[in-house]
């Protein structure tokens, strides 16, 4: 685990990327993306984020 303070720096970090498995959230845990070769994943606050995106929740 890395915490990074300037969220510019967590894009540039993330453009390194590729093919590897991530997850993402705040020190308070409102939000989790998990992101992986096959599929974008949120729960909590970032379901709030992707749906307009088109996202459906997993159940």
């Amino acid at each position: 685990m890395i915490k990074i303070s300037n969220a510019q720096k967590t894009g540039e970090l993330l453009l390194q990327c590729s093919g590897m498995e991530y997850f993402l959230s705040n020190e308070a845990s409102t939000y989790l993306i998990a992101v992986n070769w096959y599929v974008v994943e949120g729960a909590g606050e970032a379901l709030q984020w992707m749906e307009p995106l088109g996202a459906t929740p997993i159940e």
